[in-house]
């Protein structure tokens, strides 16, 4: 996630819909916090955020073989 401020200008995202959709990892616990700031950055360029959507990625060492 890119989190400086010379982002694409406010005319592209303006009166704009957006989905923020993030994979991330199952021991990331600031994912929240994550979707919010890129929430935040949307809308200071004009944009509205109409829905998330999180997915939780587990490893595959995690998972205990049978």
């Amino acid at each position: 996630m890119r989190r400086d401020l010379t982002g694409p200008p406010a005319c592209v995202l303006a009166d704009a819909d957006v989905l923020l959709v993030g994979l991330f990892s199952s021991k990331d616990k600031e994912f929240g916090a994550k979707l919010d700031l890129l929430a935040a950055s949307v809308k200071a360029h004009g944009g509205r955020v109409v829905s998330r959507h999180v997915q939780r990625r587990v490893s595959r060492t995690a998972v205990r073989p049978r």
